[in-house]
């Protein structure tokens, strides 16, 4: 959300001007980057942060989902109690659930990260003078990354995630029915 919220104001950081010339770099405008660039800074420390923090916690959860989703799908189809059914059922819907937040929000930060780039371009900077096309050019190269969460390195954390846990899942789930066929 602060994001999106930077973005709009870096597209509405330069006025509307009506005759199209180029604009002095005042000191309110260069006061306003100036705040948008700390703002912009301080969205990627928190970003990096939070990564730090949930790193080693988002792959397990990934690794721990997968088994459970697996599971969950393999009760559901092999018993035939309806009572247990519905339990499993529930259980695997929430998992599911819980990794797709995860990984929306993760996908979410991506793109709201990257859209400051697009912001950026739109913002008419052609309208102003040279000193400040040189200010935000760093800014546009820097919202060019994007901030992400990621499971340890391993994966970033983001919709195609979501369908990494759901494929294995399936690998998985699959694996187990052949397994119990043969057994039956």
């Amino acid at each position: 959300m602060q994001f999106q919220f930077l973005h709009y104001n870096i597209q509405e950081l330069i006025p509307v001007n009506s005759c199209n010339t180029i604009m002095a770099y005042n000191k309110e405008i260069r006061g306003k980057l100036l705040e948008l660039i700390r703002r912009h800074q301080f969205l990627i420390s928190v970003s990096e942060n939070l990564n730090v923090i949930y790193t080693q916690s988002s792959l397990v959860n990934f690794v721990i989902s997968s088994i459970v989703i697996c599971l969950s799908g393999f009760n559901v189809m092999t018993v035939k109690d309806v009572v247990y059914v519905s339990t499993f059922l529930s259980f695997l819907i929430l998992s599911l659930f819980q990794v797709f937040f995860l990984c929306y929000f993760g996908d979410l930060l991506m793109n709201s990260s990257t859209a400051i780039c697009d912001a950026i371009y739109n913002s008419r900077w052609y309208l102003m003078e040279n000193a400040f096309r040189k200010d935000i050019l760093i800014m546009h190269i820097r919202s060019r990354r994007a901030c992400k969460l990621t499971a340890w390195g391993y994966a970033n954390i983001n919709l195609n995630a979501f369908m990494r846990v759901l494929s294995t899942s399936w690998s998985y789930l699959a694996l187990l029915n052949t397994m119990y066929d043969q057994r039956n």
